[in-house]
């Protein structure tokens, strides 16, 4: 009976392990089950963007780098990282790149940019490097980018290129509306899309002030204008000058004729069309005498029956203004207006 008691006992303590191991095991499946359904939870919770990292991701949209851009040439360039070292060759990107990249990203602007005549940030121009079409110059100071105009030599840009350096050919703008585009394409390839914005919406608020004084004249009293450089061509449909007297409520005559582009034109055509409005040159590259280029057309008795030599209306405005290909346009817009009509802005 005794070892029957026993045999029973052990029996008993046996299963009673066994159940236990049982019971442990399944506590154990149990236990990576929760684990994996908490690994779940936070795996959904980082898909929906917890609030601390929206941010984040916002601005990695404004700056997604690598970034692939074309340039006015249709060139494309692949950008791996923010740009920090940056080279400008033309007057019209080193204007607005001084106002939307910081200073010390801004290694080299063009040599032109100093000539008062003709740059609007001349005074800023002593804050920075001055470069010309030295290629080897330009690949010793290993920008991470060069701007270059659409018009820049296309075998010294390719000599830059063979060289390993990154060059964006930018497109000349035609209008103030493309100067605009310009400037947001830099803005955002340079990830200083805010002050893009913030450029854009000081030309805005400049053209809206000249909207408004000029919104009273008719379309049939608008002030009929001609353009004459040195050279005596007028600037016709396309140019950026018809664009900018279209915005200062002025009807180009050379657009109005069928004229596209840059085109020479004689006197007989000055008086053929008969402007109520002629623009005359303060600057060229020529370095040309502008004041005693406009003494001579007034001056002149084959034009002496045109409006604008009877009038009195053979005007001057600051050349860096009036053929501005960047931000600055707005202040041609600003001058001619003033220079047509200038009892709107008494």
């Amino acid at each position: 009976m005794k070892k029957l008691l026993g045999i029973l006992l052990i029996v008993f303590i046996i299963g009673a392990m066994f159940t236990g191991c049982l019971k442990k095991e399944g506590n154990s499946q149990g236990a990576k089950v929760n684990s994996s359904s908490e690994e779940t939870t936070k795996n959904e919770t980082v898909k929906e963007e917890p609030e601390s990292e929206k941010g984040t991701v916002e601005t990695q949209e404004k700056s997604a780098y690598p970034m692939t851009v074309k340039d006015g040439k249709g060139n494309e360039i692949v950008l791996e990282n923010k740009p920090v070292n940056i080279i400008s060759l033309s007057l019209g990107t080193d204007e607005i790149l001084v106002s939307i990249v910081e200073k010390e990203r801004l290694k080299a602007i063009s040599s032109i940019s100093q000539d008062h005549g003709i740059s609007n940030i001349a005074d800023k121009a002593a804050d920075f490097e001055k470069i010309g079409t030295n290629s080897e110059k330009i690949v010793a100071a290993g920008p991470d980018l060069v701007f270059a105009a659409d018009f820049t030599d296309a075998e010294f840009i390719k000599q830059l290129r063979n060289a390993g350096i990154q060059v964006y050919t930018a497109k000349t703008p035609n209008s103030v509306e493309e100067v605009k585009n310009t400037v947001m394409e830099l803005a955002v390839m340079l990830d200083a899309k805010e002050k893009g914005e913030e450029l854009v919406g000081w030309m805005d608020a400049k053209l809206n002030e000249v909207a408004g004084k000029v919104a009273s004249i008719s379309e049939d009293d608008r002030k009929t204008i001609l353009s004459l450089d040195s050279f005596f061509s007028t600037y016709g449909i396309g140019t950026s000058f018809d664009s900018v007297a279209r915005h200062a409520g002025l009807k180009n005559l050379a657009a109005s004729e069928g004229i596209k582009g840059w085109q020479p034109i004689n006197k007989e055509k000055v008086v053929e069309l008969n402007p109520e409005v002629v623009i005359l040159p303060s600057w060229s590259f020529e370095g040309f005498d502008a004041e005693q280029f406009s003494n001579d057309f007034k001056n002149d008795k084959s034009l002496k029956d045109v409006a604008a030599v009877a009038e009195g209306m053979v005007i001057s405005i600051p050349e860096k203004d009036l053929t501005s290909v960047s931000q600055y346009i707005v202040q041609g817009v600003e001058g001619l207006a003033k220079a047509a009509y200038p009892e709107l802005f008494e």
